[in-house]
């Protein structure tokens, strides 16, 4: 009994704890519109999130077509991050990535 009770703490209370944990608790939520001309740069822009330790949540990818021909991919990304980055502070550091066209941030809580 003693056995089962160390590995249910073990399995299922560890994970919990790290997904709520006091740094969890510290982080904000963000959501993030940016519009990019080559959608095989996305993985390139998750992973500079992830050097900012911009932990993402979700991500949503949408065609844009303009009359011109051209087309562009509209990506919304929702993601959690420490509270001293503001919102100034994300736009400077991923909108001088030379493939984002548009960029929108904002607090969601």
């Amino acid at each position: 009994a003693t056995v089962i009770i160390v590995v249910i703490g073990i399995e299922v209370i560890a994970p919990f704890l790290i997904k709520i944990g006091p740094k969890r608790l510290r982080m904000r939520e963000v959501s993030m519109k940016v519009q990019v001309n080559d959608i095989e740069k996305l993985p390139h822009l998750l992973e500079k999130m992830k050097d900012y330790q911009m932990v993402v949540e979700h991500v949503g990818i949408r065609d844009l077509s303009f009359d011109n021909g051209t087309s562009w991919h509209e990506v919304q990304i929702r993601f959690t991050t420490l509270i001293p980055k503001d919102t100034i502070t994300i736009y400077n550091s991923l909108h001088a990535l030379d493939y984002i066209k548009k960029m929108e941030v904002e607090y969601v809580a």
